[in-house]
């Protein structure tokens, strides 16, 4: 049983990504007054980036769990993106691994978390096997960058097996491998949440399926953002078609041991990636998303502004 005044707030990263999960780390510990209890699954970190993440957290607990990835050997994650690694099927062992949690916390490690977790964390989610995100509206499928497990009922229905299995099944056919998995085994059995707490580029978009009122809604309250996608801010960190919420994403990754990264980031031309853009898509400037995107991120740079002021 968890212990209530704990949040287990779980992340899967490798070298690559150690910088990017230290701004979740910090982003969660500076937006919230619970002690979360951060988990980090990984095949092997170098100890200059263990500590570096640690050294993140605001003095809250960090746990390394080096996974046996021989495990998952052969398990084909980036046939429609490259940049995926093996490390995102390791959430199917969260609810083994801990087996002191009832809950947990999964947040990719292109997430930034800009309200307390606890709020998220407190969702009622003993019928389900998880409270997740649709992936668009107006359907059921769901993006899993962002998930509150079940533990205990994944558990007693040996779902971490069952993942297993079903990752053997479609290896190779499947679109979103590990995604299209968790979406299979828990269909009919989650929980969907508000949109902000999974705020993500197509937010912006009607083809994200949300009412222009509610996109505004969830963009003034912003829970947790998903910066996937094209546009992240170390491909895309400044110009027209960068994510809204970029000025935040720096904020923090410039109060991490990774400050460094910030400048060399913030260096990349954008220009010509913005005139591609612009060829690619000419009418972009005359869409509901550029000036709602435009809109935030000012938004999100004042508020960045702000904070600093603070200190």
């Amino acid at each position: 049983m968890n212990n209530p005044e704990e949040i287990p707030v779980f992340l899967a990263t490798d070298d690559n990504y150690a910088k990017y999960a230290a701004v979740v780390i910090k982003s969660v510990s500076q937006n919230t007054k619970s002690k979360p209890v951060f988990c980090v699954l990984t095949k092997g970190l170098q100890e200059d980036n263990k500590r570096k993440i640690a050294e993140s957290a605001d003095g809250n607990s960090v746990r390394f769990f080096d996974i046996d990835a021989s495990m998952f050997e052969g398990f084909k994650v980036d046939v429609h993106l490259s940049y995926i690694t093996i490390e995102t099927c390791f959430r199917y062992l969260i609810p083994e691994l801990c087996p002191e949690y009832d809950k947990a916390v999964y947040l990719d490690c292109d997430t930034l978390c800009l309200d307390d977790i606890a709020k998220f964390y407190s969702m009622d989610i003993s019928d389900s096997y998880a409270a997740v995100a649709r992936d668009r509206q107006h359907r059921d499928y769901f993006n899993a960058g962002v998930m509150l497990f079940n533990c205990s009922k994944l558990r007693a229905d040996g779902m971490t097996k069952k993942c297993m299995q079903k990752t053997r099944e479609i290896n190779g056919v499947s679109e979103y491998l590990d995604q299209d998995v968790l979406n299979i085994l828990f269909e009919g059995r989650v929980k969907f949440f508000n949109p902000r707490w999974h705020i993500t580029p197509f937010l912006f978009s009607r083809r994200g399926g949300l009412s222009l009122k509610r996109v505004v809604m969830a963009l003034e309250r912003p829970g947790i953002v998903h910066l996937c996608g094209n546009d992240k801010p170390w491909t895309t960190p400044k110009g027209i078609n960068a994510n809204p919420f970029v000025p935040l994403f720096f904020y923090y990754l410039k109060k991490t041991p990774f400050a460094e990264h910030a400048e060399l980031l913030l260096g990349k031309p954008a220009f010509s990636k913005s005139m591609r853009m612009m060829f690619r898509n000419p009418l972009f400037l005359l869409k509901r998303q550029f000036y709602l995107r435009l809109k935030y991120y000012g938004k999100n740079a004042k508020k960045v502004t702000a904070l600093q002021a603070r200190r």
